[in-house]
């Protein structure tokens, strides 16, 4: 191990023992676990998973089971004790793990103490649920940072049943600060297939919370190798992700919700994950008589799809096929890092990480994947850079510099777009007469390009900062002078 590396750990170390020492309820004799969230294996010596026994080190955290996820939701990694109480959840090596794999000792097909995808569910179905208190909590920190970084709302990308009561009773309390579009999440797909979906509802007086789109996760992610593709990843050749959901399962989970009412959100990341989402819904235009078109939607249901990597020929079939592309900016600039030597030149360079080329499209910050900081994503949709400036183009260069949108087209992105694909043009997305009166105030004119004159400059987008938040008439966060 490098020393690097044994630094990287030792201060990952320190960082639990000090939750450990802010939470004194959390001891060996409690049955309670230390969850995280955000490991980044991208950005270590050797870019290499790490192990069980990495988390070891120190007695105080062996006696803890840990459980922490990696930064795009898609890969578990525990600590041994962790292991030991999951074990009976754990399959042999020589029975498939369908839609997830455990990483497993070459030497003797032992987990090594991380899993991917649906392998997660070995240990965390091991994990204590959440108190009530707790996740009222975890709604109300949630709320607080997005009004602060002005966000007066969410598509929430996946909840439960269960997430939906405590939304319902929590705006009933007044403690329910903003404006979701609530998707149920299909995990299993069973929940979406085999029993009704409860009708699709809206708040009838306060319209802050909308439940009518369900969350389809169809393969895994680019950092974790999971992302579904059509030929093996260049830098690691005897992979080429992880195809989650068949078509045929695809076809059939999408005819059900579609004709009850609810519009598919699909997480298709690698390119054959997206032709695999695509040809489905191709397919669903003759035996439904879909009739899906890039305008605003009034009865039609139009799907909504996240991609990373595209075919050049799957590109154009969005809008053949009236099919919504999700984008997430920050994807750009948190991956280009490492999109190359994954994908190799000519995949990274004609196909992945389209923006202008997919445009018009909703924006969103995919919060907490990425940060929840909406002015990250106007930065990196209009610069295609890192935060210093560069890119792997060059120095003031931007990645794939084509694929830039302007600041009042990310603005229209994360605004007018966004609402739209939650067929919400008519109420919001837009300050107007009728409309929500959701709105922020900034100081600073922050949409009137640099070299226009008067605009900000483009590292000086990340330093901008709400006065003031407002959902509904109501101020949530700052003040109106």
């Amino acid at each position: 191990m490098s020393s690097s590396m044994r630094m990287l750990l030792a201060n990952l170390t320190s960082r639990l023992i000090r939750y450990l020492n802010l939470n004194p309820d959390i001891t060996p004799e409690s049955g309670k676990w230390i969850l995280g969230f955000g490991w980044d294996q991208t950005l270590w010596p050797g870019s290499e998973f790490p192990t069980a026994s990495d988390l070891d080190s120190n007695p105080r955290l062996a006696a803890i089971p840990i459980s922490l996820v990696r930064i795009d939701g898609h890969a578990l990694w525990c600590n041994s004790l962790a292991l030991q109480l999951s074990k009976a959840s754990i399959p042999p090596a020589d029975v498939p793990t369908p839609g997830g794999q455990v990483i497993r000792f070459p030497s003797n097909s032992a987990p090594t103490g991380v899993f991917l995808d649906d392998a997660m569910s070995f240990i965390q179905s091991n994990i204590p649920p959440p108190s009530y208190e707790q996740r009222v909590q975890a709604v109300e920190t949630a709320s607080r940072l997005m009004l602060e970084k002005g966000l007066t709302g969410l598509h929430d990308a996946g909840v439960s049943l269960d997430d939906i009561s405590l939304f319902k009773s929590l705006i009933e309390q007044n403690k329910f600060p903003i404006r979701s579009y609530a998707m149920i999440l299909c995990s299993p797909l069973s929940i979406c297939t085999d029993t009704p979906l409860p009708p699709p509802y809206t708040t009838s007086k306060s319209g802050l919370l909308t439940v009518r789109a369900v969350k389809l996760v169809s393969d895994g992610a680019l950092g974790s190798w999971g992302a579904s593709l059509h030929s093996p990843y260049s830098d690691s050749p005897s992979k080429s992700g992880i195809q989650k959901i068949s078509q045929e399962d695809l076809q059939k989970a999408l005819t059900t919700t579609i004709t009850q009412g609810y519009q598919p959100a699909i997480h298709a990341i690698g390119d054959r994950a997206n032709a695999i989402a695509l040809d489905t819904l191709e397919s669903l235009h003759l035996h439904l008589h879909l009739h899906l078109h890039l305008t605003p939607p009034t009865t039609a249901t139009p799907p909504n799809l996240t991609s990373i990597l595209l075919t050049p020929q799957d590109i154009p079939r969005f809008k053949s096929l009236g099919v919504i592309p999700s984008l997430q900016p920050t994807h750009t600039t948190s991956d280009m890092g490492f999109a190359v030597s994954r994908l190799g030149l000519h995949r990274a360079k004609t196909g992945a990480y389209r923006v202008r080329s997919l445009w018009p499209a909703p924006f969103g910050s995919d919060f907490p994947i990425e940060g929840v900081d909406p002015m990250r994503g106007i930065y990196s949709a209009t610069t295609r850079k890192w935060e210093n400036g560069s890119s792997p183009d060059g120095e003031g260069v931007g990645w794939i510099d084509e694929e830039r949108v302007s600041r009042r087209e990310a603005l229209d992105g994360f605004t007018k777009w966004a609402a739209w694909a939650r067929f919400g043009e008519k109420e919001m997305g837009r300050v107007a007469v009728g409309m929500w009166a959701d709105y922020v105030v900034y100081e600073e004119d922050w949409v009137k390009e640099e070299e226009e004159g008067g605009g900000i400059g483009e590292q000086d987008l990340l330093k901008v900062v709400p006065l003031a938040t407002v959902v509904g008439g109501v101020v949530r966060f700052g003040k109106l002078m």
